[in-house]
């Protein structure tokens, strides 16, 4: 398990790996986004990232938006750790799916609740059936009923990705059902990146796209949201 900080200031990627050392955390350093990404296509051992937002060659967004619309990398965590506190900088962030936002000089107790929480093998990625019930008042038949049709409008789409109906134009797909349902039963990621695509300029609203990573990011996670309703 390690993490892969990518800084190009090397004072702060020092300060920032000695930080991870200190709570025994194997760390790798990237100076820019490129090379973060030919690190991660050679080493599996990486388990989270820790990114800069202000970067030479890739910004922290620009490599966020290249990880989590690829099927490789989308399900690895990414703290983003930099100077800029404004609000529209969080909320970019935030919508390409970053976990933590930590602002520069951070404390370490931060960092460290920050990296346990991405980190912790058990870690939920969406709602339980027990919360859904409990949250939203449903009798186990409701919640069977309801899950069921979840289940539905993701295979409708998940065919439609396969079979490629998307670009035929034989019928629409509004994204805007998916994202529904990922907020209801809690499932932040395919939430992500349901959002990602709508936010994206070359994406069709109702669902048309040509990005291959966006799309096999997507329909990995769709793949991962059914079998944990299934269980």
């Amino acid at each position: 398990m390690a993490i892969l900080i990518v800084e190009d200031n090397p004072v702060s990627a020092k300060l920032m790996e000695h930080s991870l050392k200190r709570l025994n955390y194997e760390t790798i350093i990237a100076t820019k986004g490129s090379e973060a990404l030919h690190i991660l296509s050679e080493d599996a051992s990486i388990n989270l990232v820790i990114t800069d937002m202000m970067m030479p060659d890739m910004d922290g967004l620009e490599l966020m938006q290249e990880l989590k619309t690829s099927s490789g990398y989308a399900h690895i965590p990414v703290i983003v750790c930099t100077v800029l506190r404004d609000k529209d900088s969080i909320k970019r962030a935030a919508m390409l799916g970053c976990s933590h936002y930590l602002v520069k000089p951070y404390q370490i107790n931060d960092l460290r609740m920050k990296v346990a929480d991405c980190l912790k093998k058990d870690k939920i990625f969406m709602k339980s059936k027990a919360e859904v019930m409990v949250q939203y008042r449903l009798s186990e038949d409701n919640y069977i009923e309801i899950r069921d049709e979840f289940v539905r409008v993701l295979e409708e789409y998940l065919a439609m990705l396969t079979q490629k109906k998307q670009n035929d134009g034989e019928r629409n797909f509004d994204l805007e059902n998916i994202h529904e349902c990922a907020i209801i039963f809690g499932a932040d990621q395919l939430r992500i990146l349901v959002e990602r695509i709508e936010a994206d300029n070359n994406i069709a609203r109702q669902g048309k796209t040509d990005d291959l990573e966006l799309n096999q990011a997507l329909l990995s996670e769709i793949n991962n949201v059914m079998k944990a309703l299934s269980r």
